[in-house]
């Protein structure tokens, strides 16, 4: 039987877009026409046959061998110029060929596409981290800290000495410094650090990190002579991943992991952002292939951790406070990284 212009159809154009494990092609037809798309796994093979005419060979016709695994149809109902296609599931990393064929006004059109191909991106994935409460089982949170009597100490002695105390089991904890009265000029009398542990086991050791954020509950601050100051995050290394105890107090590095908040900006009874620069991401990505325990700090930024003493203020003192794990689910110090699976 003989076919008319409008029963035969072209794809004009098409295209893909990948969520997750579930794949959406979109295609645009010339004429109205109801498309099943037929999909492989398996590469499209070229074969020549031979075209004989009275027994000797008169051309080569080019043949694609495709082996069908299964067809898809459109979600539109009936004829139409645009043709959607859901496949699910399409596992990251994959390349299927397809081609399509169809039917219009419920006949079967001669037409058929040629064949494509579409590679599924593997897809990011955001992954969110918590320190353990107590009793805690991979990881913790906590503070270990220097306090003296009322003499204080030199900076030098205060920023180095051994810890006084220390705890994973506070429901709140202060990175800050407090300095002397005015009998004792020139002496601090307290410098504390905060120290958060994250079991990110589940990520493979093969994950590429794209991003991460560190988000941190502000309780309380204070700052009572006006002085300059900033907060940051940093990196810690606790003898244990599930405790902190005093001798932890010099176990905090001074490279910053993110932008510091000043005190200004820095927000209570809310959520504090500290997005990762490279030096974080690269610590993630080297954790991946070792304990796989993050193990995180929150420092002052502008003394403490490039170890520089503040212009010294009688009786001066400033501080940040976050919540704890042990305050909280809602409020907990929180991880996230965004990865890619290879």
């Amino acid at each position: 039987m003989g076919y008319t212009r409008l029963q035969h159809f072209c794809v004009e154009s098409w295209s893909g877009i990948g969520v997750g494990t579930t794949a959406t092609i979109t295609a645009l037809t010339n004429n109205p026409c109801h498309l099943e798309m037929r999909i492989t796994k398996v590469v499209p093979t070229l074969r020549l046959i031979k075209v004989k005419r009275r027994g000797t060979v008169y051309c080569y016709e080019r043949i694609i061998k495709v082996s069908l695994t299964w067809s898809v149809f459109q979600d539109e109902p009936g004829d139409t110029t645009t043709h959607t296609f859901t496949i699910s599931p399409w596992p990251g990393c994959e390349t299927r060929f397809f081609y399509w064929r169809g039917t219009v006004g419920g006949a079967h059109s001669p037409s058929k596409s040629v064949h494509f191909n579409w590679h599924m991106p593997i897809q990011p994935i955001d992954a969110f981290f918590y320190p353990d409460a107590h009793p805690e089982s991979t990881s913790c949170d906590g503070f270990a800290q220097r306090t003296l009597g009322a003499a204080g100490e030199t900076w030098a002695q205060i920023s180095s000495g051994a810890g006084t105390s220390a705890s994973a089991s506070t429901t709140t904890a202060a990175a800050g410094i407090i300095e002397t009265g005015p009998a004792y000029p020139d002496k601090y009398v307290s410098i504390a650090r905060v120290a958060m542990l994250f079991d990110i086991s589940v990520i493979p050791a093969n994950a590429k990190i794209i991003s991460a954020s560190l988000k941190l509950y502000g309780y309380l601050k204070y700052n009572w002579k006006n002085q300059f100051t900033h907060v940051n995050i940093y990196q810690s290394f606790p003898n244990s991943n599930t405790d902190i105890v005093a001798a932890d107090y010099n176990h905090f590095l001074a490279t910053p992991f993110s932008t510091p908040i000043n005190y200004q900006n820095f927000k209570t009874l809310d959520w504090n952002t500290f997005n990762a620069n490279e030096a974080f991401l690269q610590y993630i990505a080297s954790v991946l292939t070792g304990d796989k325990i993050v193990k995180l700090a929150m420092r002052e930024a502008d003394y403490d951790a490039p170890n520089s003493p503040p212009v010294w203020k009688a009786d001066g003192g400033f501080g940040y406070y976050i919540t704890m794990s042990d305050y909280g689910l809602t409020t907990r110090p929180s991880l996230t990284i965004t990865y890619q699976e290879l």
